[in-house]
């Protein structure tokens, strides 16, 4: 049972008192919620979920050295390698499944040709 209720504090802030199934992560008044990690490069998203409160259950990173570091500060935290190689009941119960966009190949800062939407990084966000 989700529940979500929003308070006028008198200095005109508004405070959301979320609940969900009675289950706290320890701060007052945040829920527990978990959080799916795709395109996780070295885990940005991650760490702005995980101070928001969110429980991260799973990462997916094809790049080597992005997994090493993920590896680092998430040691326990299942890394899959290809998304094109995953399945949906491959990733742990979730609420959010979350995805940084492949852009080497939109990017401004990769000097030269870019191969756009078309490439071959960008085509993969198609498979989610």
């Amino acid at each position: 049972m989700f529940s979500e209720t929003m308070s006028l504090q008198n200095n005109g802030k508004f405070q959301a008192d979320l609940k969900r199934n009675g289950k706290q992560n320890g701060s007052v008044g945040v829920p527990h919620f978990k959080a799916a990690s795709l395109f996780s490069g070295i885990g940005g998203f991650d760490l702005g979920f995980e101070k928001a409160g969110f429980e991260i259950t799973f990462q997916c990173e094809i790049n080597e050295f992005c997994r090493n570091i993920l590896k680092e500060h998430w040691p326990e935290i299942p890394c899959h390698e290809n998304i094109k190689e995953l399945r949906a009941i491959d990733i742990p119960q979730s609420d959010v499944w979350s995805g940084g966009f492949p852009c080497q190949d939109v990017s401004l800062a990769r000097m030269g040709h870019r191969p756009g939407l078309k490439g071959k990084r960008t085509t993969s966000i198609r498979i989610v």
